[in-house]
């Protein structure tokens, strides 16, 4: 169009707020391996810039229990109790994947704290994060404790002790 008059020239812009549902369709993300994502996103520099800043371990699973970051991340006595299946969290057991449905400070049967929490986008659960990966207290009494191997004692041993406000207060910045 090509104005002639000496009116200066306006536009009119019209936006739809309506996504067309072919567009919507596509948005699930049901299709889409969230770990290879995260892989190819390099999630565990985030990561690991963010154990630097709150001086606590993070962790990443999917909705299937795949981990979405390096194993490096978990502390020692994770890595042996999931080696050997004797853990009660959702690393070491993936029947626990999905009983977070809201973030909680979770105590595995070694004494381990971490704070749990879904990743929601689109109301769908693409994972779980959890940070802490401390100890509250030192409770070497338990049955679970006194029946695991020396290796893991030591990893134990070497778990820093976390309390309850910071753990909670990460938990309400993650949150």
């Amino acid at each position: 169009f090509i104005n002639f008059s000496s009116e200066p020239v306006s536009f009119i812009s019209i936006i739809y707020s309506a996504i067309p549902k072919s567009l919507m369709e596509l948005s699930t993300g049901e299709h889409i391996d969230f770990s290879q994502l995260a892989k190819r996103v390099n999630v565990n520099l985030l990561v690991e810039k963010f154990i630097l800043m709150v001086h606590m371990k993070i962790f990443l699973v999917d909705t299937t229990g795949k981990f979405m970051v390096d194993e490096k991340f978990l502390p020692k006595i994770c890595k042996y109790c999931i080696q050997d299946s004797c853990g009660d969290c959702m690393l070491a057991d993936t029947t626990q994947i999905g009983k977070p449905s809201e973030g909680k400070i979770f105590q595995c049967r070694f004494g381990v704290s971490v704070y749990q929490t879904p990743i929601v986008v689109n109301n769908m659960v693409l994972g779980y994060l959890s940070c802490g990966y401390g100890k509250l207290s030192e409770d070497t009494q338990s049955v679970f404790f006194k029946n695991i191997s020396p290796e893991m004692k030591q990893a134990y041993y070497e778990l820093p002790f976390i309390s309850l406000n910071q753990l909670t207060s990460v938990a309400e910045t993650l949150s």
